[in-house]
């Protein structure tokens, strides 16, 4: 009796395992793209700052959105090299044959982008419009939402810190449930 009892246990442990391992590697897999602030032509902050504003707001998304899964950063670096002989690529604004390569390459299910248009700044308030795209592994777009960040003006000196965590972060938030909670 002993021994069946012991089999049992161990039989049951061993399911455990594989329907745990089975269920993640079933895991949603995504990639979040550096956020493009290319087009931001402004003197609100500088260079660097918008450089250090682009990797702290892809660092915010991944850990927003770590609940759906294995979310990983992707540098510009990255996606040249996992694309590396495709003609005239931009890793900042990659075309749907890219996109389904680097999918494809990296085996993620999703890739997410965000691209801030422009800033205007008033002695009151920071308007920022954006967009955020989630791409599938068909190089399709799975969701689409554009956003006018709009906040009260921080105090000065203006920097990327309170940009980011005064004025984005607070108006994403909204978009980051609803990014969140979609169906993957």
């Amino acid at each position: 009796m002993k021994t069946n009892s012991s089999l049992s246990a161990k039989l049951a442990i061993c399911l455990l395992v594989f329907i745990i391992s089975g269920s993640l590697s079933a895991q949603v897999r995504m990639g979040v793209l550096p956020v493009n602030v290319s087009a931001v032509q402004h003197t609100a902050l500088n260079n660097q700052q918008w450089n250090d504003f682009a990797v702290q707001m892809q660092e915010h998304l991944i850990i927003q959105l770590g609940v759906v899964g294995q979310v990983n950063p992707l540098t510009r670096e990255h996606v040249l090299l996992a694309l590396e002989g495709m003609p005239k690529l931009n890793p900042d604004n990659l075309n749907a044959a890219a996109i389904k390569e680097l999918v494809k390459r990296e085996k993620y299910n999703y890739l997410l982008f965000a691209s801030f248009e422009s800033i205007k700044v008033t002695d009151k308030e920071i308007l920022i419009p954006a967009n955020i795209i989630l791409y599938d592994d068909k190089g399709g777009s799975h969701w689409k939402g554009r956003v006018d960040i709009q906040g009260p003006r921080p105090a000065e000196p203006l920097n990327e810190d309170k940009l980011l965590n005064e004025v984005v972060k607070p108006s994403l938030e909204d978009v980051l449930e609803q990014l969140r909670t979609l169906k993957y």
